[in-house]
């Protein structure tokens, strides 16, 4: 299994027993070099596992690893990594009371 497939699946779960989403709202992505691993589309946070899960290509958003759809803000989660290369290494967007996005990133530069 993929590390980074094997830490949004973590990610994931921890994401909902904080009680930081409502239902199965929100999303969750990560890098990995070209790819961008993310929740598929109709699935929540807590119940992927690693063979739900949807690579797609950086340059071209073309889906390159697993059969389930991407979720619908695959745009969004894709613009983030685009935007400032090799400084983003994971999203979530957080749908709850009240949403909210952010990028991560490992250093504060």
């Amino acid at each position: 299994m993929n590390q980074k497939c094997a830490e949004l699946i973590k990610y994931g779960k921890k994401i909902v027993q904080a009680n930081l989403v409502a239902g199965a709202g929100g999303n969750i992505s990560a890098r990995d070099g070209r790819t961008i691993w993310m929740k598929p589309s109709g699935f929540a946070l807590d119940e992927m596992t690693p063979g739900d899960l949807c690579g797609l290509d950086l340059a071209t958003g073309r889906q390159v690893r697993g059969v389930n759809k991407p979720t619908s803000e695959y745009n969004m989660h894709l613009a983030i990594y685009r935007i400032r290369p090799g400084k983003r290494h994971a999203a979530v967007a957080r749908n709850g009371d009240f949403g909210s996005h952010f990028p991560t990133r490992r250093s504060p530069s």
